[in-house]
């Protein structure tokens, strides 16, 4: 049997993205991915074993927009980075959950998929501060940002 979930936006009572197959993690517990949305606040998560009726738990979940990379500086780095030169990120929503930025990490991935994640540190300008990656050979990379680990 495959569980179905969905979330429900609390102001307007509307499915937020559809329904969504639900999946396990190794160690047993249920995943319900939620998707993506411009919607910040209080949703309700409801259940369903048959996609037609649907339980609603308590289960309350938060959206909020999460942080979204718009200016890397500078645009081209060196390899495998000996000089330690930092890369500054600009971009929206960039805000430490509970003013804690301890765990902030910028993701770097290439076009296979392969990830190599840094320490940030959040300036006073509101940008993110990275060490370039001391990556092997010269290609493009995606970056990302979070601010929860």
């Amino acid at each position: 049997m495959i569980l179905k979930c969905h979330f429900i936006d609390i102001s307007s009572g509307n499915i937020i993205g559809g329904s969504i197959n639900m999946t396990s993690s190794p160690d047993g517990n249920l995943i319900c991915r939620a998707p993506k949305s411009d919607i910040t606040g209080d949703v309700k998560l409801e259940i369903s074993a048959n996609g037609l009726q649907w339980q609603d738990f308590g289960l309350a979940v938060k959206f909020y927009n999460g942080p979204r990379v718009t200016e890397v500086n500078p645009t081209n780095g060196v390899t495998k980075n000996p000089k330690g030169l930092t890369l500054e990120v600009k971009g929206q929503n960039f805000e430490c959950p509970n003013k804690d930025c301890s765990k902030i990490k910028v993701r770097f991935t290439n076009a296979k998929g392969d990830e190599i994640y840094s320490d940030g540190k959040l300036s006073e300008s509101g940008n993110v501060i990275t060490l370039i990656p001391k990556y092997p050979a010269p290609e493009t990379l995606d970056v990302d940002v979070s601010f929860n680990g």
